[in-house]
């Protein structure tokens, strides 16, 4: 019976969407791991593109990282979207927002802790979700979002206001995986992603 069981959670499984869930702090890399796969096969590692109100960084491109919408344009959005967001979440006066149709045959979706409670919540049974969780130490992080174009005063602001919910998010272990990406180990950091990557593809 218990072998069963599990043949038929394994078939459940099949045949939910998988959808890899990526959380880091601002500066782990997160990003720019999920593009190097996107590099690699765009249909295949296609990520969720989600909205913001958030201003572009100068090394971003509308509709490659987000939708990038003005305050009243995301207001509208979210008015418009009732009853289809997927997952949505606010980081200090900046807000996030997916639809249901930003989901669909996508891998990867870059979110915070607040977001993925947010999106289990809505949709967690209609999707084979995975977590991994990058982190790096915090005079890398802040190196690299000040080599984007970042001012440090933004880091700071957005540091603080991430920095509980992942602190909660750690402790409760609510990853799958993790990686430690600094500054000097970006390429390991990638094969070890990939290998993650493919694991979860594989079950």
């Amino acid at each position: 019976l218990l072998i069963y069981l599990k043949l038929i959670e394994r078939m459940e499984n099949i045949m939910l969407q998988k959808l890899i869930c990526i959380l880091g702090e601002s500066g782990t890399g997160k990003d720019t791991l999920v593009k190097k796969m996107v590099a690699i096969n765009p249909k295949k590692y296609s990520p969720v593109m989600s909205y913001t109100n958030r201003p572009i960084r100068p090394t971003e491109e509308e509709g490659r990282e987000h939708y990038f919408l003005t305050d009243i344009e995301f207001k509208m959005k979210k008015e418009m979207s009732e009853g289809n967001i997927a997952a949505y979440t606010k980081i200090g006066d900046y807000e996030y927002m997916a639809t249901l149709n930003e989901l669909h045959n996508k891998l990867f979706y870059i979110i915070d802790p607040n977001g993925y409670k947010n999106l289990k919540e809505n949709v967690g049974g209609r999707y084979d979700i995975s977590t991994i969780y990058i982190t790096s130490s915090y005079e890398t992080r802040k190196k690299r979002a000040l080599k984007r174009g970042d001012k440090l005063e933004d880091f700071e602001k957005r540091y603080n206001a991430e920095k509980e919910q992942f602190r909660e998010f750690v402790e409760n272990e609510e990853y799958d995986y993790i990686i430690q990406n600094e500054k000097d180990g970006m390429i390991m950091s990638f094969f070890k992603f990939q290998g993650i990557v493919n694991e979860i593809l594989s079950k």
